[in-house]
C-alpha cells in the first residue's frame, strides 16, 4: 500500500532533499534576466523578483522562472551591487529555500551582481592583453603634457556634466585659454565609432592638448573608452591625449593608450597652467634678471671709480689705455652676460604663449637699450673726466712754473748769500763782507765796496 502523505509533511521532505544535496550547499549561483514587476524595488526593504531563463526556447510567458528574494539586512551589507532594470541579465549567488505554506520554493539572494558586467570585463581583458602585446601601453609612446597649454581640445558629450565642469575650471585657472568642443555620443552602441571619429577631427585642429573623457558611469556605460575604435584613435592622434573618464577605481583601456591619465574630468583641467601663478612666476623671474644686471652695472661702476682714482694717482697717459681696455672688456662681458641671459629666458618664455611672448620681448628689449645706452656712454664720460685732469694739471704746472725762483732767474735776477743765508736787505751786509750772487748758469763770489740806501720815496741817499 502507497505511503499517505500530508501536505506539510511532503513539504519538508522536498525542503530536506533540496537542502541536504550537496549540489546545492552552501550556495548556487543563477544566472538569468531579472524581471522587477511594474513597482521596481526599493533598497530600504525587501526585494522581490523573478529570473527568467533567456535561453529557453518556449514562449515568453512560457520560459522558465525562479522567485527570488533579497532581505532588506542583506542589501544594507552591499549584496545588490549595482542598480538593476527590468530585463537586466544578472548572476544571483543565494541558498534554496522552501517556503512549505505556499508549496512553493525560491532563491535566497545573498549577492546580485551584473552577468553582462562579466563579459564586458572578459572582452575588455582579452582587448587589453592584445594591445598591450603590440606596445600601445609603451612609456616611449607617449608625449608629454606641454607646461604652458593654450588651445585645449574637448571630446565628450556637449550636455553632460563632465563638460560643464572642464570648461568652468580652465576658465578659472585660465580665462586666456582658447576651448575648442567636438561633441560625441560616450555610451550606447554607437559610442565608439563617434568618439574615435571626434579624436580624429580634433587631431588635426592644431591643439595643444586633447581631452576625452566623461562622468562616472555603469561598466556598460563607460564600455565604449575600453574599445578598440577608441584605443586606436588615441594611438594615432599626434596630439597629446588626457584620458578623464570618471570612474575609480577601474581604469579603461583608453586610460592605459592615453599619454596621460586622471580620475576625473575636473582633474584633467587642473592640467591647465595657473595663469595667475604664471604672471607671479613671470614678475618674479623679471625682477631676478633685473636685479643681476642691476648687479652687473653696480660692479663695473665700481671698477669704473677704482681705475678713476688711479688714474687721478697716476700717469694719465697710461692709466688712460689701461682703463680703456678694462672698459671694452667690461662692456663685452656685460653684453655677454645679458645676451646669455636673454637667451634663457627667452627660451623659458618660448612655450608661454604668443599672447604674453611679445609683452616680455618689449620689456627684455628696454633692459637691454638701456644698459647698452648706459654702455655706450662710458668711454665719452671717461674722456671728458680724463681732460678736466689733464687740463687741471697743466694751470698747476704753469702755476709752477710762473712761481719757480729758476724762471726769474733766467729773468736777469740774482739770489744774494751771505755768511748768515739769504740776503733781502742792504741793513744785512756792511762794507768789506764776503757775498754770494747765484745766477741761471752759475754763481759769483764779490765783496761789498760801497752800501746805498733807498729813502722811504725811493731815492737813493
Amino acid at each position: 500500500m502507497n505511503r499517505v502523505w500530508t501536505v506539510a509533511k511532503l513539504n519538508n521532505y522536498i525542503s530536506g532533499l533540496i537542502e541536504d544535496d550537496p549540489a546545492f550547499a552552501p550556495q548556487i549561483v543563477v544566472e538569468g534576466n531579472v524581471s522587477l514587476g511594474p513597482k521596481g524595488y526599493s533598497r530600504f526593504s525587501h526585494i522581490y523578483f523573478t529570473l527568467i531563463d533567456p535561453d529557453d526556447p518556449a514562449p515568453d510567458y512560457q520560459k522558465a522562472k525562479l522567485s527570488c528574494a533579497m532581505w532588506k539586512s542583506t542589501v544594507e551589507r552591499g549584496g545588490l551591487t549595482y542598480e538593476m532594470k527590468n530585463g537586466d541579465n544578472i548572476r544571483v549567488t543565494g541558498r534554496i529555500a522552501v517556503y512549505g505554506a505556499r508549496s512553493q520554493y525560491q532563491l535566497i539572494a545573498t549577492r546580485i551582481e551584473n552577468a553582462g558586467a562579466g563579459k564586458l570585463e572578459e572582452a575588455k581583458r582579452a582587448l587589453f592583453n592584445e594591445l598591450r602585446a603590440r606596445g600601445y601601453f609603451e612609456a616611449d609612446h607617449k608625449k608629454p603634457i606641454p607646461a604652458y597649454i593654450t588651445r585645449v581640445g574637448i571630446v565628450t558629450s556637449p550636455t553632460g556634466e563632465a563638460v560643464h565642469d572642464i570648461i568652468r575650471n580652465i576658465q578659472l585657472r585660465n580665462p586666456h585659454v582658447e576651448i575648442y568642443l567636438v561633441p560625441a555620443l560616450v555610451q550606447g552602441d554607437e559610442a565608439a565609432r563617434s568618439i574615435a571619429e571626434a579624436l580624429y577631427i580634433i587631431d588635426r585642429l592644431g591643439m595643444d592638448v586633447i581631452i576625452c573623457g566623461r562622468g562616472g558611469g555603469s561598466p556598460e556605460d563607460l564600455m565604449a573608452f575600453s574599445s578598440i575604435e577608441v584605443a586606436q584613435a588615441i594611438y594615432d592622434c599626434e596630439t597629446p591625449v588626457i584620458s578623464a573618464v570618471g570612474h575609480e577605481p577601474d581604469m579603461s583601456i583608453s586610460d592605459y593608450v592615453a599619454d596621460l591619465r586622471v580620475a576625473t574630468p575636473t582633474a584633467a583641467a587642473m592640467q591647465i597652467f595657473d595663469y595667475r601663478s604664471f604672471c607671479e612666476d613671470l614678475d618674479r623671474r623679471r625682477d631676478e634678471l633685473k636685479g643681476r644686471i642691476n648687479h652687473r652695472i653696480m660692479e663695473a661702476e665700481l671698477h669704473l671709480r677704482r681705475v678713476k682714482e688711479q688714474v687721478d694717482k697716476g700717469a694719465p697717459d697710461l692709466f688712460l689705455a689701461r682703463m680703456e681696455k678694462e672698459l671694452i672688456r667690461l662692456r663685452k662681458t656685460i653684453e655677454y652676460s645679458i645676451s646669455d641671459k636673454l637667451k634663457d629666458r627667452e627660451t623659458v618664455m618660448s612655450g608661454y604663449g604668443p599672447f604674453l611672448k611679445n609683452a616680455l620681448d618689449l620689456k627684455l628689449g628696454s633692459v637691454t637699450g638701456a644698459l647698452s645706452l648706459a654702455a655706450a656712454s662710458l668711454p665719452q664720460a671717461m674722456g671728458k673726466k680724463l681732460e678736466n685732469r689733464t687740463n687741471t694739471l697743466r694751470l698747476a704746472a704753469q702755476k709752477i712754473e710762473y712761481s719757480s725762483p729758476l724762471k726769474k732767474l733766467s729773468d736777469g735776477y740774482a739770489y744774494v748769500e751771505g755768511d748768515k743765508g739769504r740776503i733781502t736787505s742792504v741793513s744785512q751786509v756792511k762794507r768789506d763782507d764776503q757775498i754770494r750772487l747765484t745766477l741761471s748758469d752759475g754763481m759769483i763770489e764779490s765783496r761789498v765796496d760801497k752800501i746805498k740806501e733807498k729813502d722811504i720815496a725811493g731815492k737813493e741817499e
